[in-house]
């Protein structure tokens, strides 16, 4: 049988002092479980929806026409994989993946798979830049950054925490 003091759950709800904050109560066993949580929660519906759609075909396409033009072996493509020294089977392996995975961006299932490759790719990208390129690391840090948003928004639900935080009373 469930029993609760009522008086106890009433004090620990009107302890919340903020409009921001949330309670969800479940019952186990005479014991309650409270968890409590002062952040603003993300956006959800159609808006996030809208948003990420946009993001990630933004993105998609600028590593569709960079990955592109890596395989169609566009000459200032060629130029600067000569600089680096790796060789142009380097140029053709950058273009499949970016080519590939500006793909999967727009692809549900593979969205967070591609969006992380994307972001290794852009992580040698800077690298290159600073190091071998002397030139700026700004667009590679940018597209860095929004494969990183994307990423976090489409990461599947095995790799989320379960649950979340619960705090016994």
């Amino acid at each position: 049988m469930i029993h609760l003091d009522e008086t106890r759950l009433g004090a620990k709800l009107r302890s919340l002092n903020r409009p921001s904050e949330s309670a969800t109560v479940s019952f186990f066993e005479e014991d309650f479980f409270m968890t409590m949580s002062s952040e603003i929660p993300a956006a959800s519906g159609k808006g996030r929806f809208i948003t990420l759609w946009t993001l990630s075909v933004l993105v998609a396409l600028a590593f569709v026409a960079a990955g592109g033009s890596k395989l169609a072996g566009v000459p200032a493509m060629v130029e600067i994989f000569d600089k680096v020294g790796v060789g142009q089977w380097f140029r053709y392996f950058t273009g499949i993946v970016e080519f590939t995975a500006g793909i999967g961006l727009l692809i549900s299932r593979y969205a967070f798979y591609a969006a992380v490759a994307l972001a290794i790719v852009m992580i040698g990208a800077t690298i290159a830049q600073l190091t071998v390129l002397a030139g700026s690391p700004a667009a590679p840090l940018v597209l860095l950054v929004l494969n990183g948003v994307i990423a976090y928004l489409r990461k599947p639900a095995q790799l989320r925490p379960a649950g979340g935080n619960r705090a016994q009373r």
